[in-house]
């Protein structure tokens, strides 16, 4: 009986060292260096923080791999975000990308487009990961203010692709 046990927890633990990621700090590596920020060091259970990055038009639209997304909130110049995808297996990255642009709306307030792509490292196992997402929104209020010398203040809507509803960015 005793042996019956030992080979079924060896088989168990075998099976569940499969599919975790030989670095486990490297499991989600974002693609640009993470912030020092109260909110998070870039571990995996903790969030992580992501700066935008400008990119041309062409680049917003590239393949990316598949994860769902939902907005939690704004704290400051900080979009959070909840992400969950299939893996475990390999380091997964998150590229937060923008065309620099701010797009008229008629009478409300700017909008902004942000893409979050997923690049999944061509991890084939399939275990529900869900991590927390942080967007560093300074340098699109950096570049309002560029843009705009003499406002004092800003209000933007940041729409995320996949998300169907805005956020309001104010500052």
């Amino acid at each position: 009986m005793s042996r019956l046990k030992m080979v079924l927890l060896s088989c168990v633990l075998l099976t569940t060292a499969a599919c975790v990621p030989s670095s486990h700090s490297d499991h989600l590596n974002q693609a640009h260096t993470t912030t020092n920020s109260p909110l998070g060091s870039g571990d995996v259970n903790p969030p992580f923080v992501l700066t935008p990055h400008i990119v041309k038009e062409a680049e917003l639209s590239v393949a990316t791999d598949p994860y769902q997304s939902r907005i939690v909130g704004m704290s400051g110049e900080l979009l959070q975000m909840d992400v969950s995808y299939s893996g475990g297996c390999e380091t997964h990255r998150f590229e937060p990308r923008w065309s620099g642009k701010f797009t008229a709306s008629g009478t409300a307030a700017p909008v902004v487009h942000l893409v979050v792509t997923h690049d999944a490292n061509r991890d084939s196992c399939e275990a529900i990961i869900s991590e927390n997402v942080i967007i560093d929104l300074t340098p699109i209020k950096t570049l309002f203010f560029e843009q705009n010398p003499d406002a004092s203040a800003g209000e933007l809507q940041v729409r995320l692709e996949g998300v169907p509803e805005p956020v309001m960015y104010r500052f």
